[in-house]
């Protein structure tokens, strides 16, 4: 839609526009087989209080499988 815009608004570029699709192949909803066992998480932010990165930590309590947790980033809380 968004194509057919621009070139109806600005026809003298028409052959200048054109649609570039990103993305990646589509591989289903879970192309890996899950390991009940276990479980490897990972989060990116900066650690300060604004992303309460503490939270994820208080959530890791709960669960009751092994849990690998990679987190990348640092800040003034680390």
């Amino acid at each position: 839609m968004g194509e057919a815009y621009l070139k109806n608004i600005y026809p003298s570029y028409k052959e200048k526009i054109f649609s570039q699709y990103l993305g990646t192949k589509d591989f289903g909803l879970n192309p890996f087989l899950p390991n009940p066992s276990h479980m490897h998480i990972v989060s990116c932010s900066s650690i300060i209080e604004v992303k309460r990165v503490n939270l994820i930590i208080e959530i890791l309590k709960h669960f009751k499988i092994s849990v690998l947790w990679t987190h990348i980033g640092d800040g003034s809380l680390e």
